[in-house]
């Protein structure tokens, strides 16, 4: 379900069959559903329900003292919300004991998301070498076919975000070109096709490439379901990335109108917001926004 872009029913499913394990006595199933819910929720922003999720998993297994996987993926989940709240040598330390986790149970999945949380805080304390390293050698496990499928799709976006972040495009784009061939060859794959054009469309706008990042990013738009909280991630980064082209084609009404429709799909319509300012001859307002 959550594949072919039911997210709701997928959501759904999964609750179904945490509560159904839980009831059973099957705390690590239970959990393992959990972290999926979990992982959806703070893709969508929602930190108050994400946390909700979290305690009642990690209790399920404190309930039965299990150290096991499934602990290790939660442990991935607590460090991602410490470091959303900026709480980072807090998530250093969440995140180092998840991987040591993955690495005592080779678990794939956990192996995966360990280390990809792991960059991502490298990353953000601008060790942008050594997350690099982390990435590549993440997405090697990816592309072998090592994680789960769901798993595939999310850990794809999730380091070409962090490229493209670290103003790595060589990365983003040889990733994104990857990420494309394996939405390719499963036709009835829906849930990472949005991301995947919006990463592509990013590319194309740094190659100067305007016109066809444009007919990437509106395809996104005028097909995705705005009302839908799992889809609204990538649909705001796509009404983003149409704004950037607008202002670079110097339509500024339209850029601006693409950037508040971002916005309203929760996506940070900075710093193109503020560069549209600072071209509108508007600085204070741009400094403010900077700011």
């Amino acid at each position: 379900a959550s594949l072919i872009g039911k997210a709701q029913l997928s959501t759904d499913l999964w609750a179904r069959a945490h509560r159904q394990y839980a009831a059973g006595g099957d705390a690590r199933r239970a959990a393992r559903c959990a972290f999926w819910i979990v992982l959806d929720l703070l893709n969508t922003g929602a930190q108050a329900q994400s946390s909700g999720w979290l305690v009642r998993a990690q209790r399920l297994l404190d309930d039965q003292e299990l150290e096991c996987p499934e602990r290790g993926l939660l442990l991935v989940l607590a460090a991602r919300l410490q470091a959303i709240r900026g709480d980072l040598p807090a998530a250093s330390r969440t995140a180092a004991t998840a991987g040591a986790l993955g690495e005592r149970f080779d678990d794939p999945d956990l192996k995966a998301f360990g280390r990809l949380i792991v960059a991502d805080l490298e990353a953000r304390a601008g060790h942008t070498a050594s997350a690099a390293s982390l990435y590549d050698e993440i997405m090697v496990a990816v592309t072998v076919g090592e994680v789960s499928p769901v798993a595939v799709g999310t850990v794809y976006c999730a380091v070409i975000d962090a490229c493209q972040s670290m103003s790595d495009v060589g990365r983003a784009r040889e990733w994104t070109t990857a990420l494309s061939h394996w939405c390719s060859a499963q036709p009835e794959l829906v849930r990472f096709r949005g991301q995947c054009r919006v990463h592509r469309a990013e590319i194309l706008r740094l190659s100067g490439a305007w016109s066809e990042a444009a007919e990437e990013v509106e395809q996104v738009c005028a097909t995705a379901d705005t009302n839908s909280s799992t889809l609204r991630p990538f649909v705001g980064a796509a009404f983003y990335e149409l704004g950037e082209i607008h202002r670079l084609r110097g339509d500024f009404a339209a850029a601006e109108d693409a950037y508040h429709r971002s916005a309203q799909c929760g996506c940070s319509p900075e710093p193109g917001l503020a560069l549209l300012r600072l071209a509108q001859d508007r600085p204070h307002i741009a400094a403010a926004s900077m700011r």
